[in-house]
């Protein structure tokens, strides 16, 4: 990178958004990408955990950009509801005031992602293996290793702008990382 624009990266406000998988990860790049324009004075990094428990979330957040950057940068980690913040989490985030936890439900990405599409499943059976199986069968027509490569290649279409913006007030993750990114999009 050049000097000028170090220097330009520098000066514009650092956010994080960090998934606790791969979906997650995918599904915040969206974000990014809709609101370029309105973001286009920040920074904004997204990574992942790879999966596991919150105790792994939150280490591999703090060895792969806490430690390396500024230990204060905001940042959102999205993961699932099902799982349950063990001690070291808690203190984690006692510590990390600067860390926002949003959380996907019902129970996981999948019910998030299918809430999203208005899919009735969600209403009718709470179940996060389920969840994962209808999504991926019925909206990216897989359950093999290609799953990842469909959800890159499908999020825009399955998750246009104009629907994350239609569910600012009827979906709370959403209107949560709006807000953490400093995007104003009321209906």
């Amino acid at each position: 990178m050049n000097k000028r624009r170090r220097k330009e990266r520098l000066e514009k406000e650092s956010l994080i958004l960090f998934g606790e998988g791969p979906s997650e990860a995918l599904f915040l790049e969206l974000f990014r990408s809709y609101y370029s324009d309105e973001l286009s004075n920040k920074n904004i990094d997204v990574g992942n955990a790879h999966g596991g428990s919150p105790q792994n979330i939150f280490i591999k957040l703090n060895k792969e950009y806490l430690q390396t950057g500024n230990s204060e940068t905001p940042c959102l980690v999205l993961m699932d509801s099902d799982i349950h913040l063990d001690e070291y989490s808690k203190g984690f985030l006692k510590t990390h005031s600067n860390v926002k936890v949003v959380y996907s439900a019902p129970q996981c990405i999948e019910g998030l992602f299918l809430t999203l599409l208005d899919d009735q499943l969600v209403l009718s059976q709470q179940n996060s293996k389920k969840f994962k199986t209808h999504f991926q069968k019925n909206y990216l027509k897989t359950n093999d290793s290609k799953i990842l490569v469909r959800l890159k290649y499908k999020r825009e279409q399955l998750f246009p702008k104009a629907l994350i913006e239609s569910k600012v007030n009827h979906v709370p993750q959403i209107k949560e990382i709006l807000e953490f990114l400093g995007v104003n999009k009321e209906d």
